[in-house]
């Protein structure tokens, strides 16, 4: 019993001190970066941002709880991974460009 209190302890510990910086530091950190971008270089802060929003909108139209009945079959999550695949690899051309990485 008593070693079951203290992992209770250990876990709502982690919960309050530590999860909550985890979660914070998940979030600010590429806001941050794409905030950074978007004053740089706005052209290549919107191409890195489509990847979230192609990602954001395949999980969403997913979600049963969300659309119901209306969810995504299996084509249309193929079509969906495809042009995720295709702006990601759009936005890591575009930095690779800006980094100076590609000949000519």
């Amino acid at each position: 019993m008593k070693k079951l209190v203290a992992d209770d302890v250990q876990a709502l510990h982690y919960l309050v001190t530590h999860a909550v910086l985890d979660l914070v530091g998940a979030v600010v950190t590429p806001l941050a970066t794409l905030i950074y971008l978007f004053a740089v270089q706005w052209r290549l802060g919107l191409v890195l941002l489509l990847p979230i929003i192609a990602i954001f909108l395949l999980v969403t139209m997913n979600s049963k709880k969300v659309v119901g009945e209306h969810a995504n079959g299996v084509w249309a999550n193929i079509f969906g991974g495809a042009v995720t695949l295709i702006v990601i690899g759009i936005g890591s051309y575009q930095l690779a460009d800006l980094l100076g990485l590609l000949p000519g």
